[in-house]
């Protein structure tokens, strides 16, 4: 039911058309808002709605780390990845050194991420 919910919102604020997705793309992002969501009940202790969840993760998740990772400097480095496949990197990334260094920023999760792919 959750993922429903989740593409009616990605559509109706145009951010993204699912439907363009390889299946297991489209799955890996519903996830991250779910589990973003997830996280933002837990750390508020109250149940959000899932358009304030939605708008968070676009907001707080996908643009920071979109944003630096379009940066000329990190686009050599990336290569031919697409927006998706390097947020979906970057995240999963960000999300384990988050273990050992918690208070690590969008910008740091991506530079650290460029010391170990590209050229």
């Amino acid at each position: 039911m959750s993922h429903e919910i989740i593409e009616e919102l990605l559509l109706e604020k145009r951010w993204f058309d699912l439907k363009t997705l390889q299946e297991h793309e489209r799955n890996a992002l519903l996830n991250h808002i779910e589990v973003h969501r997830y996280l933002l009940c837990k750390d508020n202790n109250e149940d959000i709605p899932w358009v304030d969840a939605v708008e968070s993760w676009f907001l707080e998740v996908w643009e920071p780390i979109s944003r630096i990772a379009e940066l000329p400097k990190y686009q050599k480095k990336f290569g031919d990845k697409t927006k998706l496949e390097l947020y979906l990197s970057i995240s999963e990334h960000w999300h384990y050194m988050k273990n050992s260094l918690p208070d690590m920023t969008a910008a740091q999760a991506v530079e650290h991420y460029s010391l170990f792919v590209g050229s």
